[in-house]
């Protein structure tokens, strides 16, 4: 490897695999540092150990960040066609389901193994269970890459490490950190793809709803509309359609739920007033909604009157309570239950085609320690992808 640049990858991650393997490919001297014993350990147990490795339909919208045109090139130049054609070629197989979200048919941990022997097999060297510390600029040019395990000399480095969700396999602040040492900004993380909690007079009311899940559509300021499934628990609501909310969720700001999405509940109160006048407004709508929820709706939102009783401003409110329910969260379920990381190394202070930081020439941010989250359904790791192929083929 004498005479070779050398790039030092910090994190083995989807991302860094990825760039391990293209640098090595292009001839240079790679090296990986992680702080687990296994490669791709949080790749082996995403999506139940049967990862979502990408969706069908990847576009700019669905992803978040303060600079939403930085994806698109990475996203152009390694597609989801290409993470196909890369799986086939590895023997990975795959099956779709809703939403267009594919998932592997082999366990998720037989593709972090195929990715860590292919790029090791491209030359790429491994240093697992081994820490990062810090990483500094060298006067004559370069960086040095402090570990548990001592100094590492760099001619790049492709910060790898993911964000803050998962750290039961190593997540960490390593990469913001590195990033601010160099004077690059980072936006302030949070938890994404993340349970909303209850309040606690909501937690009171609604707490015993837990294992009732229903079809909705939720939203919050800023959000684009996500209809899915969406969970009762103990401690608050859960299910992919809060899931998604909650990447754009600020705390203080309500959630709409739109608990009957599609059907005009005015109109049917109006017509079934007509028929059967007799009948409670509950038992109508129970037919809609599991009955539990309808009990506890009652308290507030729905009226305890018979049909022939609803007056039309009544069945007006009846619609918009079921059809924009509101609710105030008072937090997320935080880290330990957050699918990925919102906010992160802020991308305006990078190139969108190599990945590199603009003013720290030879120092590239991949995957998930950026400012970049994606929907959940295989966006996270097409990004990790993609952001990984580039910075790959530019060191």
């Amino acid at each position: 490897m004498d005479g070779q640049p050398r790039v030092v990858i910090l994190g083995a991650g989807a991302a860094g695999l990825m760039a391990a393997h293209e640098a090595a490919v292009r001839g240079r001297a790679v090296t990986v540092v992680d702080s687990q014993a296994q490669p791709g350990r949080k790749l082996a147990i995403t999506g139940g150990g049967m990862c979502n490795v990408t969706n069908t339909e990847v576009l700019p919208a669905c992803f978040l960040g303060a600079n939403p045109h930085f994806v698109k090139s990475a996203l152009a130049r390694f597609s989801m066609w290409d993470t196909t054609s890369l799986l086939a070629e590895l023997g990975i197989t795959i099956h779709e389901r809703e939403r267009g979200e594919l998932f592997c048919d082999q366990r998720a941990s037989i593709l972090a193994e195929k990715l860590h022997t292919r790029a090791a097999g491209a030359g790429a060297r491994f240093q697992l269970g081994c820490t990062v510390k810090g990483v500094t600029a060298r006067p004559e040019g370069g960086f040095q890459v402090h570990s548990s395990r001592g100094p590492l000399e760099a001619d790049r480095v492709i910060v790898a490490t993911g964000g803050l969700s998962y750290a039961s396999v190593g997540a960490s602040s390593i990469g913001h950190d590195i990033a601010r040492s160099m004077g690059i900004p980072v936006l302030p993380p949070r938890p994404g793809l993340a349970p909303l909690q209850w309040s606690a007079a909501d937690r009171e009311r609604f707490g015993g709803l837990s294992g009732n899940a229903l079809e909705v559509v939720a939203h919050c300021h800023g959000s684009p509309l996500f209809r899915a499934n969406m969970l009762f628990s103990h401690r608050g609501l859960s299910g992919p359609a809060i899931l998604q909310v909650s990447s754009y969720w600020k705390p203080g700001q309500p959630i709409t739920i739109d608990l009957l999405p599609g059907k005009d509940v005015e109109a049917e109160l109006r017509r079934a007033r007509t028929r059967r006048p007799q009948v409670s407004l509950r038992n109508i709508v129970s037919r809609w909604l599991p009955r539990r929820l309808v009990e506890t709706l009652q308290e507030r939102e729905l009226p305890r009157l018979r049909l022939g009783q609803l007056s039309n401003a009544q069945a007006q409110a009846v619609h918009r309570s079921l059809r924009a329910w509101s609710v105030q969260p008072s937090g997320t379920a935080g880290y330990v239950a957050a699918e990925v990381t919102v906010g992160g190394v802020d991308t305006r202070a990078l190139s969108s085609k190599t990945l590199e930081a603009r003013d720290v020439p030879g120092l590239h941010f991949v995957g998930e320690v950026l400012d970049v989250t994606g929907w959940l359904g295989g966006y996270n790791l097409q990004w990790a992808w993609s952001s990984g192929w580039c910075a790959g083929r530019s060191v």
